[in-house]
């Protein structure tokens, strides 16, 4: 394994795998609940897990999102500047 694909294995990325594994074979649990006769449990159990499926999805995409807008604006601000990162510490210290 190469040293960009270890990079992009964040530790959110395997955050967000692991709750995704987990929430959809919760989710097939309901299908056995269901089976067994306890309808009302299996539903409730469903929209939970699909409200987990859902609020995961949207906050790694949020997360994602912003991270990439942050991470061009620096680049679009080091590329205007013509400056390393470094420039942008000193900025941010002395408030400009």
């Amino acid at each position: 394994m190469g040293r960009r694909e270890r990079k992009l294995k964040t530790f959110t990325k395997r955050a967000v795998k692991a709750i995704l594994f987990i929430a959809l074979l919760d989710l097939q649990l309901s299908y056995l609940l269901a089976f067994l006769g306890r309808e009302q449990i299996a539903e409730n159990l469903s929209s939970d897990i699909t409200k987990v499926i859902i609020g995961t999805i949207l906050g790694y995409l949020a997360k994602s999102f912003f991270e990439t807008k942050e991470a061009e604006k620096v680049r679009l601000h080091e590329e205007q500047t013509g400056s390393s990162g470094q420039s942008l510490i000193h900025e941010w210290r002395d408030g400009e």
